[in-house]
């Protein structure tokens, strides 16, 4: 399951016992996604796994690591914007 969908579903749960299990399926997801920011190979999978692992504490109500403190390349602009 994406982790938008899995907080879109801890969002709206309906009982106690919901919320409790979504709240489990977001952090096991977080998890996941920090093992994927911080080992990642490639930046911009860095970078995804990133926003997705922001996104999901953001909904728990969990601070993030800015990007550079883990280590993620932040992304270029184009086109000289400063």
């Amino acid at each position: 399951m994406s982790p938008l969908k899995t907080c879109q579903m801890h969002l709206h749960a309906r009982s106690t016992d919901e919320y409790i299990e979504g709240s489990t399926a977001l952090m096991e997801t977080a998890r996941t996604l920090m093992v994927q920011a911080l080992n990642g190979v490639d930046h911009k999978a860095r970078r995804i796994a990133y926003w997705h692992l922001f996104c999901i504490n953001n909904t728990l109500g969990m601070p993030t690591e800015t990007m550079e403190a883990m280590g993620i390349e932040a992304p270029r602009l184009e086109g000289g914007a400063a």
